[in-house]
């Protein structure tokens, strides 16, 4: 299949609408995905639903499990519990 100037040019203009609207457009959708924010030692909460995260190191491996709450004192105990149970290990 031949490409002629005329579809040569429909695609170029395909890729620049692409390039200068397309782009824009992802950089909005990325805003909206939530990041993890430390709030204490091994502790971080995910800034979208506010579900807290513990990360332990234990033999030099790292170690992330959703405490599943959103409660910082329950997320808490439950860190400490997850830890204790991982050095047991």
């Amino acid at each position: 299949m031949k490409i002629g100037p005329r579809n040569a040019r429909r695609k170029s203009l395909c890729t620049l609408i692409f390039y200068t609207v397309g782009l824009d457009h992802m950089g909005r959708l990325q805003s909206n995905i939530g990041v993890f924010q430390k709030v204490g030692e091994c502790l971080y909460r995910y800034s979208s639903g506010g579900v807290y995260y513990a990360r332990i190191r234990v033999d030099g491996k790292e170690i992330k499990r959703s405490l599943e709450t959103t409660d910082r004192a329950i997320a808490q105990r439950e860190l400490a519990r997850f830890q204790g149970r991982a050095a047991s290990d």
